[in-house]
């Protein structure tokens, strides 16, 4: 509409008597005057909203121009110079028309926004709204703001999908309230509160402060006030290189894996400056979160040490990087370092078939039989935050720490290996893509395959770290088919020294188990980096298929293999916790 204005005037100028005179020197022929059609063509668009008025209003004085100089350059009789006066007049009459009407369309949409009634903002202040509501609202507020600058057809269009998508704000929140309909109106209001306290989830407002982090790029000065040379080389390599060696790093860091890992990533991704945390309880929180690890073969300070170092390499080598705000580099690290705090090296199943007091007691933890070791390791952790030399929290809001002990949990919870199946088949239903990590919950349910990732990591790792950390394992499997042989109950499977065949166990939990996480993660992710993590893995399904073949590492029939106890001072320690427990 626009276009064909400007140019229908421009034509009637231009076929105009005086631009024919002008121009062809047509003296003495006649020809319809263009001032009528330009008045008509005004008059047609004078209520037709299909411009912005500042551009009208330089297009209408580039009419005027054209008009008034051709009209003008022969001869200025007064018929002339009435024709062009009328013409101007029009034309600022058009313009001011314009402006009056986006004036009062402005002012309509800001008073009433589409006349939505009441009741949207009663039912969903902006505090209770979810991750996906609030992107409905902005697209509603965008579509508002869009409504004064369109004509009257797609307006009216416009109106109607507003209208629908507030009616879905609304009846989202109706539902979250229909367990009242068929309450009593004349209920007790004390009861009411009750019912919506004890039988309604409990809702997590969203933080305040959810500022992207940043990492450091230099922290020379720092890492040289804490560690010697070796531990610093291998420092400044994580987050970068996928095969971090954490047993290295502990013998070089005097065995304070998680000390040591955990103070250098505060200070990397600028945690202590962005939550005022005191570099003391940050320095005693790790200290005890080291001390509550036992001295296992396997899930010890060094296996948390490393999930830590898988975790962050996922993270900044991928798109997942450019979705993660302060507060959730800071749970990736306490609950990364923290999901194995307290591990005894025996499996939940040995737990709840020998009536162990933590799979039947339900003074710490909430689900008697049910993920008995995460809760455990969950528990510990905010025990210790609870303590207040320990207590890294204490500067966060309410509703900071509600979010950090809410995801911390989640995240521990799903290492539990009998979560494996669920969570996979529930990322793969839900259809994911990586703009969904814009939504909170497809965040936490990424972060949810990450730390699971992570915890089985060595399963892509470089074939001799993979090696040592699966004779690790191995060994603490077969501590728990000894005492399960001491007290006569079935062995559990993979845990019988005499029986188990290392390499065909590997392949089994390489293809079965790792395999389609990391499949899964690859394609979710689709980058380089993780693509190469998928490739060691079944470099690795290679390796123990071509060992099994050749018929070796068949079993282990030494209580404490030689090649374990040079590798891991740990074995002793965990011995004299099997003999004790046999005993």
């Amino acid at each position: 509409m626009c276009l064909n204005y400007i140019f229908s005037c421009i034509a009637l100028i231009l076929n105009d008597n005086p631009f024919q005179v002008l121009v062809f020197d047509l003296q003495g022929k006649e020809h319809l005057p263009s001032l009528p059609g330009l008045l008509a063509l005004i008059l047609l668009n004078l209520d037709i909203p299909t411009f912005n008025y500042k551009f009208l209003t330089i297009c209408n004085f580039l009419i005027g121009v054209l008009y008034s100089v051709i009209t003008l350059v022969e001869s200025q009789k007064s018929i002339q110079i009435l024709q062009v006066i009328l013409l101007l007049s029009f034309l600022i009459y058009h313009a001011f028309q314009s402006y009056i009407s986006e004036l009062f369309s402005r002012l309509k949409y800001i008073e009433t926004p589409n006349e939505i009634p009441e009741e949207r903002q009663k039912i969903a202040p902006i505090e209770d709204l979810s991750q996906a509501e609030m992107r409905l609202q902005d697209c509603l507020e965008q579509l508002r703001n869009l409504l004064p600058n369109v004509n009257s057809k797609i307006r009216s269009i416009i109106e109607n999908v507003i209208k629908s998508l507030s009616l879905l704000v609304i009846d989202s929140k109706k539902f979250e309230l229909s367990c009242f309909d068929n309450l009593n109106e004349e209920m007790d209001e004390e009861d009411k509160i009750y019912i919506m306290q004890s039988c309604m989830p409990m809702k997590i407002s969203r933080p305040s402060k959810m500022r992207r982090f940043q990492q450091r790029v230099s922290l020379d000065k720092i890492v040289e006030k804490l560690l010697n040379q070796d531990a610093i080389m291998i420092l400044k390599q994580l987050s970068n290189n996928w095969n971090f060696n954490t047993f290295d790093f502990n013998d070089k860091t005097n065995k304070s894996p998680i000390s040591v890992i955990g103070k250098y990533s505060f200070k990397l991704y600028n945690l202590i400056d962005t939550f005022n945390i005191s570099e003391l309880k940050i320095n005693f929180f790790l200290n005890d979160l080291q001390t509550n690890y036992k001295e296992n073969p396997y899930h010890n300070a060094i296996h948390a040490a490393d999930v830590l170092a898988s975790g962050l390499f996922i993270i900044s080598n991928s798109i997942i990087t450019a979705y993660l705000s302060d507060l959730d580099i800071m749970i990736v690290i306490i609950a990364f370092l923290g999901h194995d705090v307290g591990h005894p090296g025996l499996t939940n199943r040995f737990l709840v078939n020998f009536q162990d007091p933590l799979a039947i007691r339900c003074k710490d933890y909430i689900d008697n039989d049910i993920a008995v070791l995460e809760n455990m390791h969950a528990s510990i952790i905010f025990s210790i935050l609870q303590e207040s030399d320990k207590d890294i929290l204490e500067n966060v809001s309410k509703d900071q720490f509600l979010m950090i002990r809410k995801w911390t949990i989640e995240l521990i919870l799903v290492t539990d290996m009998s979560k494996h199946f669920d969570l996979l088949a529930t990322f793969r239903n839900k259809g994911y893509s990586i703009k969904s990590l814009e939504v909170t919950e497809c965040k936490l349910e990424a972060l949810k395959i990450v730390i699971h990732a992570s915890d089985i990591g060595h399963s892509a790792k470089d074939i001799d770290l993979h090696k040592k950390w699966s004779l690790l394992l191995a060994e603490e499997f077969f501590h728990q088919g000894d005492i399960e042989k001491a007290h006569n109950q079935p062995v559990s499977m993979y845990c019988d020294r005499d029986k188990t065949i290392l390499p065909k166990s590997q392949i089994g939990f390489l293809k079965n188990i790792a395999l389609p996480l990391y499949e899964l993660l690859a394609n979710f992710l689709d980058t380089p980096n993780i693509y190469n993590c998928l490739d060691q893995l079944k470099n690795n399904i290679s390796v123990w298929e071509y060992e099994y073949s050749a018929g070796k590492l068949r079993t282990f029939k030494d209580p404490t293999p030689k090649h374990l106890a040079d590798n891991s001072p740990q074995i002793k320690g965990f011995s004299s916790m099997a003999n004790f427990m046999l005993k």
